[in-house]
This record gives structure tokens, sequence and C-alpha cells, in this order.
């Protein structure tokens, strides 16, 4: 039976994604804060509660599970937009926390990964938002210039 590891189980493309795979016939390894009933329910549906913003915990926390699994895809999946407004208007540790879950963690997994276990594809999934931004998500509101004569 083929194994998929998929971060960001709880909701949205994480849960379809596994639910999905789940209904191929593939073992799911699903890894995030909670998972949802109705994967619950499915015999070869894992799931490993962990809160992946917590990127110090990674490689410990999930070293156990991974040796045990030889993963035919990773699926990098979770990840936050974030608050949406200026960016003037946002602090840095707003900042740090999107970046830590999106970015950060996934380097953590990716190593843990490589120590632990053979994985023949790793997938990172991201959000329209990477490539087409909108007013608020990060962006820099500058004032209408004024006049100074």
């Amino acid at each position: 039976m083929k194994t998929v590891l998929i971060t960001g189980v709880g909701s949205g493309i994480g849960e379809a994604l596994a639910y999905r795979f789940l209904e191929e016939g593939w073992s799911v390894v699903g890894v995030g804060r909670h998972c949802p009933v109705r994967l619950q329910q499915r015999p070869t549906m894992n799931f490993f509660p962990i809160d992946l913003s917590k990127t110090y915990l990674i490689r410990e926390e999930l070293r156990a599970l991974l040796k045990h699994h030889l993963f035919h895809i990773v699926v990098l999946n979770a990840g936050m937009l974030g608050a949406i407004k200026p960016l003037h208007d946002t602090a840095v540790s707003d900042l740090e926390n999107v970046m830590r879950l999106n970015v950060w963690a996934n380097k953590e997994l990716i190593d843990a990964l490589h120590d632990a276990t053979v994985v023949r594809q790793i997938v990172a999934i991201s959000s329209g938002a990477a490539v087409n931004g909108s007013k608020g998500w990060g962006d820099i509101a500058f004032p209408k210039p004024r006049s100074i004569c």
C-alpha cells in the first residue's frame, strides 16, 4: 500500500487531499493540530497531532513516526495567511508567526524526513495569495503625496 504524509489535514485542502487519498486506497499519515471526524473513522488514516508553528518540536516529535514509514508522497500543505491589514500596521511578531508556519516548519519537516526515512516526492502547496496578492496581504500602503510648498 502506498503512503502519503499530508500536513494541515484539519481543514481545507489538506483535509480534502487526505480524504481523496484514502478513497484511492492509500495509507495517509496526517499531521496537524486536529483531525476531522470523517478522517478519523478511516482504518488507513494515521493522525499525529502537532502544532507545526512550534518548529522547535518538529524533529524530535516526528522522529519516531517518520522512522516507521516510507513515504511515496509528502504534501506540505499546512499554512496561514495572517492578519489582513496594511504592512505598516502589522507587527513584526505577526509576520514571524506566518513565516514560522509557512516556511520554517517546512524546512524542519524536510530535514526530519531526510534524517529518518525515504521520500519519493515532496509537493509544497501555496495559496493564490503567493501569486495574486490583494490589498492588506502584507502590502505597503503609502499615503497620498502632499504638497510641501
